[in-house]
């Protein structure tokens, strides 16, 4: 068919089978794109250039849970999950109609920018026989912003993307730091515990992400809860505490969960952490012989009979993350004071 046919067909088609338009509210600013029904709101959102969240692209990270205000969705993939408490994935929705979407708005993002950069491996340190800390160098010219607990995106030469938590807060040096465990097979990490070494370009895009403390946080006991490399979000959050924003956290528990006490590769951090800004720290084990309890989620029960008054920040395993949850709002967590990151395995 020549072009200018197809073209006119096109347009056609359009006038009697318009496209739904969806309007993302992100807080007073309203955004109208038209949709392709056969796409994800993610694909459509991301191609308009819309600031939204995600990572794993399957509805198991929650990164880019939004609220539907009106209009119907359908799913993309029947067998993966449409709906959240917190509204619907974004990654798996389709529009059925026109739609409203209120996208999550953070005031203390006005001054982080996400962006696209080449960033080169600047050091590769192993925490560990299975965690390395990857140090990445930015281009003299970037500024990069986040806030502590946000993640970046990493792209190495064979177009293997993964995301992972920066592990420091903004430093005059301006480097980046992740913590990359080992993974079988692990396409990313099997490159960084092998062929990797200084010098080496990747890409990088970011920040993102809402796992970070709020200006306007306040709660009597914050409960900081981690698996494996979920600490390393959260002693970047901790570790860039103002004195005034300490003490309006309250009493600082951190609960660290790992198969074995080996595995606490950054034990000695925490230890000094904790005697600088007066948390109290307690690690556990799940594959230890006499470890009792095995789960951070379950010393949770044990430590508190009311969380009304609290906050919790959760990061790690999914499941962890879904246990902690439940167990939180059965102590009375208001369900907005739980906040969480979920490492996803991909």
């Amino acid at each position: 068919m020549p072009i200018c046919a197809a073209r006119q067909m096109a347009k056609k088609m359009r006038r009697e089978f318009p496209m739904p338009h969806v309007d993302f509210q992100i807080g007073s600013e309203l955004r109208r794109i038209e949709v392709d029904s056969s796409r994800s709101l993610l694909d459509e959102a991301v191609s308009a250039g819309l600031p939204v969240n995600y990572s794993c692209r399957r509805g198991d990270c929650g990164q880019c849970v939004a609220a539907l205000a009106a209009g119907e969705v359908n799913a993309v993939n029947p067998s993966q999950s449409l709906h959240s408490d917190q509204g619907i994935y974004l990654c798996n929705a389709a529009a059925c109609s026109d739609l409203v979407v209120s996208l999550p708005h953070f005031p203390e993002l006005a001054n982080v920018r996400q962006f696209r950069s080449p960033a080169k491996i600047h050091a590769l340190s192993f925490l560990s026989d299975d965690v390395v800390e990857l140090t990445l160098r930015m281009p003299p010219a970037m500024n990069p912003r986040f806030l502590p607990g946000q993640f970046v995106r990493l792209t190495n030469k064979e177009r293997v993307t993964r995301s992972y938590s920066l592990a420091a807060a903004p430093a005059e040096d301006k480097l980046l730091r992740v913590h990359v465990r080992r993974v079988n097979h692990g396409a990313f990490s099997d490159y960084l515990f092998g062929t990797a070494k200084p010098g080496d370009l990747l890409h990088l895009d970011g920040p993102y992400g809402h796992f970070f403390l709020r200006d306007n946080d306040r709660a009597s006991r914050t409960i900081f809860l981690a698996t494996g490399t979920g600490i390393a979000p959260i002693l970047a959050i901790l570790e860039a505490l103002s004195p005034e924003k300490r003490a309006a956290l309250g009493d600082i528990a951190l609960y660290w969960g790992n198969r074995h006490e080996r595995d606490e590769y950054l034990r000695s951090r925490v230890k000094v952490l904790s005697s600088r800004i007066g948390l109290r720290y307690r690690a556990v084990h799940s594959r230890e012989v006499l470890a009792s309890p095995r789960h951070v989620q379950d010393l949770l029960t044990q430590d508190y009979d009311d969380l009304s008054d609290g906050l919790v920040l959760a990061c790690g395993n999914p499941a962890m993350i879904e246990q902690a949850r439940k167990v939180c709002l059965n102590l009375t967590l208001p369900a907005d004071r739980f906040r969480s990151d979920p490492f996803t395995s991909s």
